[in-house]
C-alpha cells in the first residue's frame, strides 16, 4: 500500500462550481513513521492551466491500470479534496464520479459509468 501526503488549494472560495483548484501537491511518505519516502510533487495551476493539472493527477492515480492500494491519501479534510476532484473530473474529463464509488471504480476494472448506469 502506497500511502501519500495529499492536498490542493483552491481559489477564491471553497466551492467546486465557481473556485478553481491553483495547486496539488503529493508526496509518497512511510505509512508507519510519516516521513517522507519520495519527492514533493506540486501541480501549479499557474504553470499550465486547472485542467492540465487536474488531468495529470487523475491519469497518475486514477487510471484503470491503477489499483486503489497505489494511493491511500493521508491528509487533513480529505472529504474537501475529494469533492473538489470529482467536480473537477466530471468539467474536464467527462468522469463521473461520488465519493463512494470513488474507492470500487479504482479496485475494479469497470468504466465509472458502469456504476452511474447501475451495470
Amino acid at each position: 500500500m502506497a500511502k501519500y501526503y495529499f492536498d490542493i488549494e483552491t481559489y477564491p472560495t471553497p466551492n467546486p462550481d465557481t473556485a478553481k483548484i491553483i495547486t496539488i501537491q503529493f508526496q509518497r511518505i512511510n505509512g508507519e513513521t510519516g516521513k517522507p519516502e519520495g519527492e514533493l510533487v506540486i501541480l501549479k495551476e499557474w504553470e499550465s492551466s486547472e485542467e492540465q493539472i487536474v488531468s495529470k493527477f487523475y491519469n497518475k492515480f486514477f487510471r484503470k491500470d491503477i489499483s486503489v492500494w497505489d494511493f491511500i491519501p493521508v491528509g487533513y479534510y480529505l472529504n474537501f479534496e475529494w469533492e473538489f476532484l470529482i467536480a473537477k473530473f466530471d468539467k474536464y474529463l467527462g468522469v463521473k464520479l461520488s465519493s463512494r464509488n470513488l474507492h470500487y471504480y479504482r479496485i475494479t476494472p469497470k468504466k465509472a459509468t458502469d456504476f452511474i448506469e447501475g451495470r
